[in-house]
């Protein structure tokens, strides 16, 4: 499946845990957590240069790279002094581990490395540290809403990657009527969840 359409299942996926778990207590931690489920849905394919996820990661690391290190030596030198700011050590290593991974991710082969529960455990867990504890739920959902419909694919997907064996229902092509059955069917249900639930979710 495409860019687009992991995007727009991740985001639906969601809001359809939104539903169920109160994962979200305001409108700024419900458009985070909308983010938080797109990132996570494009992460899995950063092992395509060309895709979504490999282009946005290409501008994100040419910024976050130098200022994480930048904060991560400042610390060990003994510049910077992360407990006045709120920052701790724990949090700029998981967001530098995140980071590593997303590179490392770009040399594999597609729907290997990344397409692993294995992955989706790590950089969940890297989440669930650098970030607000509400976050983390949805970038599972993203992601796990990605190995999800890859899986429908006529090509496998090593979710028990290192291990040899590839999973795939071979139901589809990634590329054809139900990536687009896929990517409006993402967009119909986050509007009908937004529509539906409106302000029940805070009140």
């Amino acid at each position: 499946m495409d860019g687009r359409t992991h995007a727009s299942v991740g985001v639906a996926t969601g809001l359809l845990l939104s539903c169920t778990v109160p994962i979200a207590s305001s409108y700024e931690q419900l458009a985070i957590g909308i983010g938080a489920s797109i990132v996570g849905s494009l992460f899995a394919d950063l092992d395509i240069e060309q895709s979504l996820g490999g282009k946005s990661l290409r501008k994100f690391l040419s910024f976050a790279v130098p200022i994480v290190s930048i904060l991560f030596l400042g610390k060990v030198l003994g510049f910077i002094d992360f407990s006045k700011s709120g920052i701790k050590t724990e949090q700029i290593l998981a967001m530098l581990l995140f980071v590593g991974i997303g590179i490392y991710a770009r040399s594999r082969p597609h729907r290997e490395f990344t397409h692993s529960i294995f992955i989706l455990y790590c950089t969940t867990a890297c989440v669930y540290c650098f970030m607000w504890s509400y976050v983390w739920p949805w970038y599972l959902a993203g992601y796990l809403s990605h190995l999800v419909i890859d899986i429908l694919n006529t090509k496998g997907e090593s979710l028990l990657w290192s291990l040899p064996p590839k999973f795939s229902l071979r139901l589809c092509k990634a590329d054809g009527i139900t990536n687009k059955v896929l990517f409006f069917a993402g967009i119909i249900a986050s509007i009908a969840v937004i529509a539906f639930k409106g302000g029940v979710w805070f009140g």
